[in-house]
């Protein structure tokens, strides 16, 4: 069985300023959790982006090292100005090409 009892005046403001509370805590709720989707969403851009970049990095990374005729490397990282290169004790660096002014080759200085 159900009763419904009758509010008096003070009583319905009551109600209704609790009921005005509930829905700005639930419309701050729903609010909080767009940003969080969002945030969310902005954190997976970030991230593909990220990976992106860092491929195209180690891509341009192994580009140089092989330009600069070093086929074989443990490891490689980008510097300011440079790319250090860690490369296996059993191979050796290629000769720096010849010195040469106006075309001409320079004898060796010992």
């Amino acid at each position: 069985m159900e009763k419904t009892i009758q509010l008096d005046q003070r009583e319905m403001q009551q109600a209704t300023g609790i009921e005005e509370q509930r829905l700005r805590a639930l419309a701050q709720i729903g609010a909080a959790t767009l940003d969080i989707e969002q945030a969310e969403e902005n954190e997976r851009q970030g991230r593909k982006a990220l990976e992106s970049a860092n491929e195209k990095q180690r891509d341009f990374i192994r580009q140089a090292v092989a330009n600069h005729g070093i086929n074989q490397f443990d490891s490689a990282r980008a510097v300011p100005n440079g790319i250090v290169v860690t490369i296996p004790d059993s191979i050796a660096m290629p000769p720096a090409p010849p010195d040469k002014v106006n075309g001409a080759l320079q004898p060796e200085v010992v």
